[in-house]
């Protein structure tokens, strides 16, 4: 479904509404006695509409007559796309993995699926494959996740860290429809970008989305995995962030939903699990990449916490190789205490942390660094928790130690003004893997140490 349409009736007047995932529409009134001509014409219209007038997307949802519920049955006969590349392929759409029913704003949507087709590039049969189609309505003026991804694997042919740990992309292809239509159409009377829009309406213009398909290998969850899997795979995820991110490539959310592994087999028939640093697109291209920054990326329950601030909201802190860092560490606690394999506990601890609000999840992070010692982990995560609350130990001191600079600059105490904090992620990953290894040693994790990469000195 790529719109809605309503009519709101009070007493004469008649409104149209129009919602899509960039917001929403009015008409002005229009009053069905005083002008019933005109509305009869409004319904007339309507009475001709096709199914892509009436929201159907007509290559996902074919010629359907009714309305379709979100959740609906997917398409039983398999869809054949093809792109601006020239490059074709057959999909039959299995079962949803994930349906966020939103108003609002991307909409991911991810299918599982199954091709009869050769792959768009290497020409090999895709027959048995496992794949996954994510739809989503990204934001017109971003980079696509697929030109970031194409960046990323240039990248990765000269990183090891890099190579085997970003998701494959088999096919893409946007679908032809883009909320900016219809607001281009009205023009001034949407308070289009270049129209004269009062001050105090400025904020309420959105960037256009179009509705995207790609089609992407299946992976597995990180959860799928446990112990020295599950935390193998996490730091294989930190330094393919750290290196994408040192190539220009800025992830920007990391979050467990994000963290996937890739299970293989090598030649003697053992598993190899890689993990895979998933979900680009709201990635940034350094120095490319133009949006707004009305959108302020971030899961919240990982958001690091100088991003759970109003300055942030109000898009007046730069994110930071160190936030997104952050956002990684704040994973473990997560499914070191809330965890057992890919189920979530009976009544799991930071439940709080799930909110729209960041100023709740700020404070509920700030209570919960102050009473680490009175939370358990599992049984199976007993050395991993002490671990990791080693690193929160770190994150905790390290935002201490930035409040209390801000102050003295505050107080007078240091001469000058706080200078704009650089991106130095060389020197945070160093901090980082320095910490790593100290908590690592104490907890008696030596697989942990053996992960640090050659070259880091600790």
């Amino acid at each position: 479904m790529t719109h809605a349409m309503s009519l709101l009736i009070v007493d004469d007047v008649a409104w149209l509404w129009w919602y899509d995932r960039q917001g929403a529409i009015q008409s002005t009134g229009v009053d069905i006695v005083k002008d019933l001509p005109r509305f009869l014409v409004l319904l007339l219209a309507m009475q001709r509409f096709s199914p892509e007038d009436w929201r159907v997307n007509p290559t996902l949802g074919g010629a359907h007559p009714d309305p379709i519920e979100p959740g609906s049955a997917l398409p039983a006969d398999p869809l054949t796309l093809a792109n601006n590349d020239g490059q074709v392929i057959t999909l039959q759409l299995i079962e949803d993995i994930l349906l966020r029913v939103r108003l609002r704003g991307r909409a991911t949507r991810v299918i599982r699926a199954l091709s009869p087709s050769p792959h768009p590039f290497t020409m090999v049969s895709l027959e048995g494959r496992p794949l996954v189609v994510k739809l989503s309505y990204p934001e017109e003026q971003r980079q696509s996740e697929v030109k970031i991804l194409q960046v990323a694997q240039k990248a990765a042919m000269a990183n090891a860290d890099i190579e085997g740990h970003i998701p494959e992309v088999i096919f893409a292809c946007d679908l032809g429809y883009s909320t900016g239509t219809i607001r281009d159409e009205l023009g001034e009377l949407w308070l289009a970008p270049d129209a004269a829009v009062p001050a105090c309406l400025g904020t309420i213009f959105r960037p256009a989305r179009v509705l995207r398909l790609i089609v992407f290998e299946e992976l597995e969850p990180i959860v799928s995995r446990s112990g020295q899997d599950f935390l193998t795979a996490w730091v294989e995820c930190v330094k393919c962030h750290y290196a994408l991110w040192a190539a220009g490539v800025e992830h920007s959310d990391p979050s467990l939903d994000n963290l996937m592994v890739r299970v293989t087999r090598a030649p003697d028939g053992a598993e190899v699990v890689s993990g895979i640093m998933n979900d680009w697109d709201l990635a940034n291209l350094r120095g490319i990449s133009q949006h707004t920054g009305l959108e302020r990326t971030g899961t919240l329950p990982f958001q690091a916490l100088e991003l759970l601030t109003d300055e942030y909201w109000r898009g007046e802190v730069e994110r930071l190789y160190r936030h997104d860092l952050e956002a990684l560490i704040w994973i473990l606690p997560w499914v070191f205490l809330r965890m057992k394999g890919e189920r979530t506990v009976t009544n799991p601890p930071l439940e709080a942390w799930q909110t729209d609000n960041h100023r709740t999840c700020y404070m509920e992070k700030l209570v919960f660094l102050g009473n680490m010692p009175d939370y358990s982990a599992s049984p199976s995560w007993n050395l991993e928790w002490k671990w990791g609350g080693r690193l929160l130990i770190w994150l905790d001191d390290e935002q201490r130690r930035r409040q209390k600079l801000l102050r003295d600059v505050w107080d007078g105490e240091e001469s000058g003004q706080l200078e704009k904090e650089p991106d130095n992620w060389d020197a945070e990953y160093q901090k980082f893997w320095k910490v790593y290894k100290y908590a690592a040693t104490r907890a008696s994790l030596y697989y942990l140490v053996a992960l640090i990469p050659p070259w880091i000195k600790v």
